[in-house]
């Protein structure tokens, strides 16, 4: 098993920090658009996150009231 602490997980979060320039998609920067509510309404990178954020919200407040039931 990999064990990620100390200079390893910072070494990690670099890589990964350092990488997400280039998750960048048409529309953002300058005259792109990206200020406009109805881009990060419609575009899935943008949406994707919320609706994840959303599901694992609904998925918690079931498992706490099955938990709750079952006691």
């Amino acid at each position: 098993m990999i064990r990620l602490h100390g200079p390893r997980l910072l070494a990690l979060f670099a890589v990964v920090f350092a990488s997400l320039p280039a998750f960048a998609h048409p529309g953002h920067g300058k005259d792109g658009g990206s200020n406009e509510l109805v881009h990060y309404a419609t575009e899935p990178v943008h949406v994707a996150p919320f609706a994840f954020a959303a599901l694992a919200g609904v998925a918690a407040a079931a498992l706490v009231a099955w938990f709750r039931r079952k006691a």
